[in-house]
C-alpha cells in the first residue's frame, strides 16, 4: 500500500469534521436496529477461531447505512484522502452503524485480517455519542503508537490504515450503549458499495 508520507492514523475532533453526525444521538433515525447476536457476530466475522472475535451476548448490533449519513459518509471519505495525502481515489467498501450495549467488546485485530476483507485500506470510526454521558466501557486501544487509548467523544472521528500496523481492540461496555458511524475504504473500485447496490437493484428492476 502506498500514499504519501508515513501517517498510521489520527484522531479528528469534532470541529475537523463538522457535519459528520450532527443531531444524532440515540433513538434517532441514525440507530441501528439490527441485531447480530453471538451467531452473527461470529459468521461476520469468519467464524471459528477468529481474532477478532466480538463478545456480545447478543448486544452488538449493525446495520448498513442509509441514506441518512450519505453526506456523512463522502465528508469521512475526503478526510482520509486528504489527511493520508492519497494520489488516488478511495471508494467506501462498507458502511455500518453499530450498536454495542453492555458485555459486548471486541479483541486484538487488525481491520484486513481475513483473505476476504484484504480489499480494505482504511478505516473511519465516527462516534455519536460519549464515554461517560452515554456509556461505560467501550474505550477504543491501539497495541501500539499514538495515541494509545482513545476515549469516545460525540463528533470525534478516529481515521487510520486498515492493515497490521494498527492492531485495534475496544473494551466491554459496562452499561449503557455505544453508538459509530464506522466506514472502510478501499482502492479497488470493483469493491465500491455504492456501485454494487445500484448493480443489485438494476437487476432486480429486471425480472
Amino acid at each position: 500500500m502506498r500514499w504519501g508520507g508515513s501517517k498510521r492514523g489520527r484522531i479528528l475532533r469534532k470541529n475537523d469534521v463538522k457535519g459528520v453526525g450532527e443531531g444524532t444521538a440515540a433513538g434517532s433515525e441514525m440507530r441501528p436496529t439490527t441485531n447480530l447476536g453471538e451467531a452473527g457476530a461470529s459468521e461476520h466475522a469468519g467464524g471459528g477461531d477468529w481474532v477478532d472475535a466480538i463478545t456480545s451476548g447478543g448486544n452488538h448490533r449493525s446495520e448498513a447505512g442509509g441514506r441518512e449519513e450519505s453526506g456523512s459518509r463522502e465528508t469521512l471519505k475526503d478526510k482520509v484522502e486528504d489527511f493520508f495525502d492519497c494520489q488516488f481515489d478511495l471508494f467506501i467498501e462498507f458502511t455500518g452503524l453499530i450498536s454495542w450495549t453492555s458485555g459486548a467488546s471486541i479483541g486484538w485485530h487488525s481491520d484486513d485480517n481475513r483473505p476476504y476483507l484484504k480489499q480494505r485500506d482504511f478505516t473511519a470510526v465516527c462516534y455519536l455519542n460519549s464515554y461517560g454521558g452515554d456509556f461505560k466501557g467501550g474505550l477504543f486501544h491501539f497495541k501500539d503508537g499514538e495515541p494509545t487509548t482513545i476515549k469516545p467523544l460525540a463528533g470525534d472521528v478516529a481515521i487510520f490504515t486498515a492493515d497490521s500496523s494498527n492492531i485495534h481492540s475496544v473494551d466491554e461496555i459496562a452499561d449503557g450503549e455505544r453508538l459509530t458511524l464506522t466506514l472502510w475504504f478501499s482502492r479497488d473500485a470493483s469493491h465500491d458499495e455504492d456501485a454494487r447496490l445500484v448493480s443489485l437493484l438494476s437487476q432486480s428492476l429486471t425480472f
